[in-house]
């Protein structure tokens, strides 16, 4: 199943609502396959409000 953008944030947000933090997270996927949307929609639903850069090429960013 493929979500389209929309989903994929909501969904996120939904994740990062319910996860206890500080949370570790690993996503893994083709460039294009969302990674970016679900990590800002994950830390939005967490409450993170700093901007968050595309988690590719990066080991690990951590987030107030």
């Amino acid at each position: 199943m493929r979500l389209d953008e929309a989903s994929l944030a909501l969904w996120g947000e939904r994740i990062g609502e319910t996860v206890d933090t500080p949370v570790v997270l690993g996503l893994r996927g083709e460039l294009g396959a969302g990674k970016s949307v679900l990590a800002r929609a994950i830390g939005k639903g967490a409450g993170v409000r700093a901007a968050m850069p595309s988690p590719s090429f990066n080991l690990l960013f951590r987030y107030p």
